[in-house]
Formats: C-alpha cells, sequence, structure tokens
C-alpha cells in the first residue's frame, strides 16, 4: 500500500473535500486514518494502491492540498499477544525506527498492521516472512 499524508488547517468539510477529490479521479481509498492537533491541524493518512498513488497525490496537489506521500509495509501476523513486538524488537535491534503504526484489520486469526519505517528497504528484508 502506498500511504499519502496530508497536513491541513482543520475545517468543516475538509474530509469530504479530500475524499470527493480522490472520488471524482476514480482513486479508491484503502484505509484512511484523521487526526487533528491542538493546534488545529488536521493530519489525514490515506491509503491507496501503489498504481494510484501518484494520481491521487498529484489530483489533491492540483485542489491545492499540501500532500507528503510515504510507503507503507502491509504486515500479516498471527492475531495474538506479543507478535507486534517480534516485529518492533527486529527492527529496532537493526537500528530502524518505526515512524507510523495502525491496524488494518482483524479476522480469523490474523492481523493485518501498517508500518512506515526510517529505512522501508531493509525493514522489507527483515519482514519478509510477513509481507
Amino acid at each position: 500500500m502506498k500511504e499519502i499524508t496530508l497536513i491541513e488547517k482543520d475545517r468543516m468539510g475538509l474530509l469530504a473535500d479530500v475524499s470527493e477529490t480522490l472520488g471524482k479521479a476514480r482513486v479508491n481509498i484503502q484505509t484512511i486514518f484523521v487526526d487533528v492537533t491542538r493546534g488545529k491541524q488536521a493530519i489525514i493518512h490515506v491509503f491507496v494502491k501503489p498504481p494510484a498513488a501518484k494520481k491521487a497525490a498529484a489530483t489533491l496537489r492540483k485542489k491545492g492540498f499540501k500532500v507528503i506521500g510515504s510507503n507503507v509495509l502491509v504486515l500479516r501476523m498471527p492475531d495474538k499477544p506479543g507478535e507486534l513486538s517480534k516485529v518492533c524488537r527486529l527492527l529496532s535491534d537493526n537500528a530502524i525506527n518505526v515512524t507510523n503504526a495502525f491496524s488494518v484489520s482483524r479476522s480469523n486469526g490474523e492481523a493485518l498492521d501498517a508500518i512506515s519505517t526510517t529505512d522501508n528497504d531493509n525493514a522489507r528484508k527483515l519482514l519478509k516472512e510477513y509481507l
């Protein structure tokens, strides 16, 4: 998955504008996460399939949104205590910092989690059993 992060002043209708812009461009949102800081900044994380990422970012920029892009690793692991800690410890022991993490879904004893790191290329190699 590809993450597109937008940082905007929070306002009524912001998420509607972002999702409408992507919808009109025929870009399907896979996952979305929104947070508003105390300073009233909205941080919107939109996740799309890689083929649509460039189109999504370009479309949002054209509409005046501040877009920051980054790659996300989607990990498939057993949904049980300690699994995420194994991944995080492996990365930490190899001097790779997790910069963003969230749960995508959980079902049938399996978890899908998305992470961004300071070195996704090496993280991808270390975590190949989870990809």
